[in-house]
């Protein structure tokens, strides 16, 4: 439990985050501009702060763990997840460092940071965490590491530090299976490996739970997300999802690609800013040139999505099932919401398992 005088250290940093709503306030675009010239502190107090008044304790103190980890005070924000969740209190602290891991493609090279319990000599259970927005973004790889489990946080090809071209879902079965045979020659790997993810990151575990290694992963947790992406793009009855779309290639392509050059990031937030994106982009005739005007240059995945849109046209026939439950798919927890976009296709998820009979499906 926190002391009183701890109690009171987040007292002040809630008065400083609505001090900051006021001064700093910005939307979330915004905000993954101005963090990377080290204000990300205040803006995130000011994007959420606001939202904190008002809310329940346990949700005030998610906020605060955020900006607590945006400060850079790991003890503090440990304390303050711990209090928001009911969570025990953490046992290690972390290590970390970055290595390579899998080869693939033409000689591709995914690059991945490695978290352990620091000082503990292993091996561990593994929790590994496939992503194209940077392997330094907490996901919870921080909280896993502090009771017990290694965490491998990768880089999907060609974004960040892998090499390769980047190309959404297309290779992910591929990569998945790759990292997990490599995973098992790691000296500090006991031979458990669960694979987790939001969103993206939910498409990458599930290609690893249906991929060629699927046998040698231990468990899954799916959080809004689902084992089949077309679906996402184009809604029931056919019609393209233009505003996800939009900001999903907008946000990954255009902005979190610069996160580490600043000066280019700003530049190009401030461009697309003064030409209206990316709500201009929502209302841009014909589509087959979106891609054009929203990034500035064509791209062959997009063109080849939207020219056949078809389930086994040649861009989706690779990049729209991930796990087709055909062969003994590993425990999965599947987590969703009702107002989740994802929802119908999750729902179906389950409803594949049931059909296909895996096992204890409940």
């Amino acid at each position: 439990a926190m002391t009183f005088s701890s109690d009171w250290t987040v007292i002040t940093v809630l008065l400083l985050t609505l001090i900051s709503a006021v001064v700093f306030g910005v939307n979330v675009l915004s905000l993954s501009i101005i963090s990377s010239f080290g204000l990300a502190a205040p803006c995130a107090v000011g994007s959420m702060g606001l939202l904190a008044f008002g809310l329940d304790l346990p949700m005030a103190f998610i906020v605060l763990y955020v900006v607590a980890r945006l400060c850079l005070m790991r003890r503090l924000a440990r304390r303050l997840y711990a209090r928001a969740t009911g969570s025990p209190l953490p046992r290690f602290e972390v290590a970390q460092r970055s290595i390579d891991t899998a080869t693939v493609g033409s000689g591709d090279v995914l690059r991945a940071t490695l978290l352990t319990p620091k000082g503990q000599p292993g091996p561990f259970p593994t929790v590994l965490i496939r992503t194209p927005y940077g392997r330094d973004v907490e996901f919870g790889q921080s909280f896993l590491v502090e009771q017990g489990y290694a965490c491998l946080v990768q880089d999907t090809r060609g974004r960040f530090g892998s090499d390769g071209q980047f190309v959404p879902v297309k290779d992910e079965v591929e990569d998945g299976a790759a990292t997990l045979r490599w995973l098992k020659t790691q000296e500090w790997f006991n031979g458990k490996v669960g694979v987790y993810g939001i969103s993206y990151l939910g498409f990458t575990a599930w290609a690893c739970a249906g991929g060629s290694e699927a046998l040698e992963v231990n468990a899954c947790v799916s959080v809004v997300s689902q084992s089949r992406v077309r679906s996402v793009v184009f809604i029931p009855g056919g019609a393209f999802a233009i505003e996800l779309a939009v900001l999903w290639l907008y946000l990954v392509i255009r902005i979190l690609v610069n996160v580490g050059r600043p000066h280019v990031l700003a530049y190009t937030w401030l461009r697309g800013k003064m030409r209206g994106l990316p709500q201009s982009a929502m209302n841009w005739l014909p589509i087959k040139t979106l891609d054009t005007f929203l990034l500035e240059q064509p791209l062959a995945f997009i063109q080849e999505a939207l020219a056949h849109p078809e389930p086994h046209g040649p861009f989706w026939k690779a990049a729209d099932v991930l796990c087709s439950f055909e062969q003994n798919v590993c425990p999965v927890h599947i987590v969703s919401g009702w107002y989740d976009f994802m929802l119908t296709e999750t729902l179906e998820d389950y409803a594949r398992a049931r059909r296909t009979g895996q096992k204890d499906v409940r």
